[in-house]
């Protein structure tokens, strides 16, 4: 055993080379970060895009929902033989106040700014993947307003789709600093 002792080099003698595999992996492991960053950038920017993309489907699937949904529910009161009075203050108060509930273009815009939210922290450095998750967590949110308030079956099938988008958006941030 003390053989074995001998025949091992200084320590001295092996700090040079300790220091110089220590340095190269640690680097190579920078690089190796740097890339998996920049991937992950790039998805997520794609897939920002494709946000954006849905907003605009959502914004031309809302436009006249409340005008169409007004016609169809004085139809409805029409066809059970109601007797309606269009020019009654009650009547257009209730129309209106379901035309404003159907309205999404709040959240739409709220959408759109949370998206220019999302590019500007793409262009910082540092640590950013705090303020991804809450502005994905903010689209989400305004993503579920919008199909609650909205009646339309084709708006909620696109908000589906965005909300798949969006999950796949809160995983790839989780890896991000």
């Amino acid at each position: 055993s003390q053989k074995a002792e001998h025949n091992l080099p200084e320590a001295s003698q092996m700090k040079k080379g300790l220091k110089a595999a220590l340095r190269e992996a640690l680097e190579a492991m920078v690089a190796t970060r740097i890339q998996e960053g920049d991937r992950l950038e790039s998805d997520l920017v794609a897939r920002t895009n494709s946000l954006s993309g849905f907003v605009k489907e959502l914004d031309k699937a809302s436009e006249g929902i409340s005008v169409v949904w007004r016609d169809k529910l004085l139809d409805r009161l029409r066809q059970a033989e109601l007797e309606i009075d269009l020019e009654d203050e009650r009547v257009l108060r209730e129309v209106a106040l379901f035309a404003e509930r159907c309205d999404v273009s709040e959240e739409l815009t709220r959408l759109r700014s949370h998206g220019e939210l999302m590019n500007q922290i793409f262009g910082e450095d540092g640590p950013v993947g705090r303020k991804l998750e809450f502005a994905l967590q903010e689209i989400s949110r305004e993503l579920n307003t919008v199909t609650s308030k909205s009646p339309s079956t084709e708006v909620k099938r696109l908000v589906i789709d965005a909300r798949a988008e969006c999950e796949k958006m809160r995983e790839q941030a989780l890896n991000v600093e």
